[in-house]
């Protein structure tokens, strides 16, 4: 059997040292990055568990690529084979079980989804928790988490939680706080870390936190999204 799927609609791009990876139309790609020429195609005839792929980042840490399938299902690939880890999928749910940014620290992801936080041990290839950080425990719809000065941020569109990331108790949403002072205003969008200082984008402008606790004046405006990759932080809209 061979696979007919289509490779010219990128929507999806992840790197590691050797390679580039990208989905085009839920389907999966390689390309070396010292011969352009060697192509590699990925699907359920090569081991991965499923189709429809929405979401793929790189796992530096533990040199594996996590991939994100539209029904809640998580592979995670690597050298010697391809481990599922299908708790999402299989979980009955009456929210959707999107998932709208992941965030690597050491051997753990931080999956934003729709419904909160789920944490996943890439090093032992399985769940490890899930926080629902809304009032009395709802599920509210994370958009971008990061870890900065040993706390925790989870970001929705009206609201920052802080929780202490050392903390044995973040299942309990008692633990979450929602932050105030926060520069701007508008619908929060994105958080993240780049050259150990804390980014903000809200209601299309980026923020930076200083080292005293100061947010700055606007760094870029007209954005809606915002990448860390590397070295490099890329604040961009649709358009540009």
């Amino acid at each position: 059997w061979r696979t007919h799927l289509a490779y010219n609609n990128v929507t999806q791009i992840a790197q590691s040292s050797n390679n580039i990876y990208a989905v085009s139309d839920g389907a999966l790609f390689s390309i070396n990055k010292e011969d352009p020429e060697d192509k590699q195609y990925y699907s359920k005839i090569s081991g991965l568990s499923d189709a429809n792929i929405v979401k793929i980042e790189f796992d530096n840490t533990n040199n594996q690529l996590l991939i994100i399938y539209k029904n809640g299902n998580i592979d995670i690939m690597h050298s010697y084979g391809v481990n599922n880890i299908p708790d999402l999928r299989n979980k009955q749910m009456s929210t959707s079980k999107g998932v709208n940014e992941v965030y690597f620290t050491g051997d753990f992801a931080y999956l934003s989804c729709d419904f909160g936080i789920m944490l996943v041990n890439m090093a032992k290839k399985e769940i490890a928790d899930t926080y629902i950080i809304g009032p009395n425990s709802t599920e509210v719809k994370v958009l971008s988490t990061t870890i900065y000065n040993n706390k925790i941020y989870a970001l929705t569109a009206n609201t920052v939680y802080t929780a202490d990331a050392d903390s044995r108790h973040l299942v309990n949403f008692e633990y979450w706080k929602a932050t105030t002072g926060l520069p701007g205003s508008g619908n929060f969008q994105s958080i993240g870390i780049f050259n150990g200082e804390l980014y903000l984008l809200r209601g299309g402008t980026l923020y930076k936190k200083d080292s005293n606790g100061n947010w700055s004046n606007p760094l870029s405006s007209n954005k809606t999204k915002i990448k860390i990759s590397d070295s490099n932080l890329f604040a961009y809209s649709d358009t540009q």
